[in-house]
């Protein structure tokens, strides 16, 4: 086989692109948590933002060890 490239239609290309901005640009629940915990003090902000942290190390670690999915 020779390399074929798949053609993709330009506009599923740019629905497709628009989607991924979106996704990009919308802030998760942890996010608006440490904000909001932020705009109350600062402090309680920046515990939130070490807990949801330790939060996301703790749980990629245990995906690499296979432990969660």
């Amino acid at each position: 086989m020779t390399g074929t490239a798949l053609a993709v239609d330009p506009s599923t290309y740019a629905l497709f692109l628009l989607a991924a901005a979106t996704l990009v640009v919308t802030p998760g629940p942890d996010t608006l948590y440490v904000l909001s915990r932020g705009i109350e003090d600062r402090t309680a902000g920046l515990r939130a933002a070490l807990g949801v942290t330790t939060g996301i190390l703790f749980h990629t670690a245990l995906v690499a060890v296979g432990v969660a999915a």
